[in-house]
């Protein structure tokens, strides 16, 4: 088995347009929390294996692609591709959606040559190696911001490689929005996601380290925050250090396991549509807090926005696995409501969002919760379906 990685900065060198919550802002430039581009590589006699995780940085499905053709021309190498990002908040625009988000051109060609030179210096060497995953429930940063909804879908993971009884690198799984700051910040971040990379990386800089962002959908910092400052994210990215560490010790005691390698996609074509908002029926909206009520009114106020502009279509986006040994890392556009964590073995299983391109909120099928996300959605309860199928078929898989 041969492995590599390698990192680089992708922080703006200039003024670049900020993508975050539907607002305009003006180009900034201000970084706190640098941002961070992440490549693992691993192969063997079947598999060429390219991970690339972006702090922040969403990239959309054709953005993608062009990404993956600047790569391949670098290297000359068949490949295959995953492209994973923490979230697509606090980050310069490198993504095309609904006409409203569109790609910063400057800052697009500025870190895709970078990207690709990434790639190429990412050393490989050849390791016999092993790999031992841990996970558990951790609601320290993340909480459900759905009202009357539990918390126990909410966890932390870590996937550890080693090379005989020597740990070299992690990959750090957890499901919570990194919305700490302000909705409008002066200023790109890694948030909680990168302050968590960089105290680890610290404390263990002979190993590497890659954050997956999980099923989220409906979590977030809000009910666990004491405040909007940036302090924040470096507070609430301690505790999730501290929680990975210690599911990295526990790694090193249990069974490892020898690393093969898996990989399949499987392509699923949706229907995209707006809600029918004029079925919108207030009555129901009683028991939600205030802060609840006045995110549902943004959602439903942009829906309302959309009607004229938005044409209902289909497309098809891309569900990849990647399996390391017997642990199935399932890597799907949406952001995902952690219901659909029900649909997995969470001690083999991993619910990977905002990878191969990025495709909005899925709330769970037969969704009873009126909120933001249900309302902005875009797919069908058949497309939801269609998804809660293939999450099964990806996680009951055997090599």
């Amino acid at each position: 088995m041969q492995i590599g990685y390698n990192q680089i900065c992708i922080n703006p060198i200039k003024p670049t347009n900020y993508v975050g919550f539907f607002t305009e802002k003006s180009p900034i430039i201000n970084v706190r929390g640098d941002l961070y581009a992440r490549c693992l590589r691993l192969k063997d006699k079947q598999h060429n294996i390219i991970i690339i995780a972006f702090d922040s940085l969403g990239i959309t499905s054709d953005i993608q692609a062009i990404f993956i053709a600047e790569i391949k021309k670098t290297i000359n190498e068949d490949v295959e591709f995953i492209f994973s990002c923490t979230h697509t908040h606090y980050a310069p625009s490198s993504c095309n959606m609904l006409g409203l988000i569109n790609v910063d051109k400057p800052y697009l060609e500025y870190i895709i040559s970078k990207v690709a030179l990434m790639v190429k210096n990412c050393h490989m060497t050849e390791k016999p190696l092993t790999v031992n995953y841990s996970w558990e429930s951790f609601n320290k940063v993340g909480r459900t911001r759905i009202n009357n909804k539990s918390d126990e879908n909410i966890y932390a993971g870590v996937l550890s490689f080693f090379d005989d009884n020597s740990r070299i690198g992690n990959i750090l799984f957890y499901n919570c929005h990194p919305t700490t700051p302000q909705d409008t910040p002066n200023y790109f971040s890694s948030a909680y996601p990168g302050s968590a990379v960089e105290t680890l990386t610290k404390r263990y800089p002979s190993e590497f380290f890659i954050f997956l962002q999980g099923a989220d959908g409906d979590v977030s910092t809000r009910l666990t925050r004491k405040s909007n400052k940036y302090e924040e994210v470096t507070r609430l990215g301690n505790e999730m250090a501290n929680a990975f560490n210690g599911l990295m010790n526990r790694n090193m005691n249990n069974g490892k396991k020898k690393l093969t390698l898996k990989f399949q996609n499987i392509e699923l074509e949706i229907y995209n549509q707006l809600k029918d908002i004029s079925l919108f029926d207030e009555n129901k909206c009683i028991n939600m807090t205030n802060k609840e009520k006045a995110v549902l009114l943004t959602g439903l106020n942009f829906v309302d926005s959309m009607k004229n502009k938005y044409k209902p279509h289909y497309s098809k986006v891309t569900f990849s696995c990647l399996t390391l040994a017997s642990y199935h890392l399932i890597f799907n556009p949406f952001e995902l409501f952690t219901d659909y964590n029900n649909y997995i073995d969470k001690n083999k299983s991993l619910l990977v969002c905002y990878s191969q391109g990025i495709n909005g909120y899925l709330t769970q099928p037969d969704n009873q919760h009126l909120s933001y996300e249900y309302y902005i959605e875009l797919q069908t309860e058949n497309d939801k379906t269609n998804v809660v199928n293939i999450i099964k078929k990806l996680d009951e898989q055997s090599l």
